[in-house]
């Protein structure tokens, strides 16, 4: 019987590391983060005005914001931004990483304006 129940605990967490793989870093964004950052992670205006901040504070397409420590700043927040509650770690994970790929762009944009 024990030997029973430790494969099928075996197997769940072998179902829950395959699910990790796949979560989709910006279906995440989307659901948790865009009423805030906006679909397009630069803000929003209506927001940045009532947490009385920059609407650049908000945008995490510019430049620097890769270099950061996302999964961190999702789990723990900072500044005005609360901390993101009910994320599994994979979840943090990925909408880290979704994010990573947006921040780029920026960076590439502002090499080339000192050029």
């Amino acid at each position: 019987m024990k030997k029973i129940w430790m494969m099928a605990v075996a197997g769940l967490m072998a179902v829950s590391v395959a699910h990790a793989a796949d979560v989709d870093g910006k279906k995440v964004f989307t659901t948790r983060c865009a009423m805030c950052h906006g679909l397009d992670a630069k803000g929003k205006p209506a927001m940045a005005k009532a947490k009385k901040v920059e609407l650049s504070a908000m945008d995490l397409t510019k430049a620097g914001v890769a270099s950061k420590d996302i999964s961190k700043i999702v789990t723990n927040g900072t500044g005005k931004m609360a901390a993101i509650k009910g994320l599994t770690p994979a979840e943090v994970d990925a909408v880290a990483a979704y994010l990573k790929t947006l921040a780029p762009a920026a960076d590439a944009k502002k090499a080339d304006a000192k050029k």
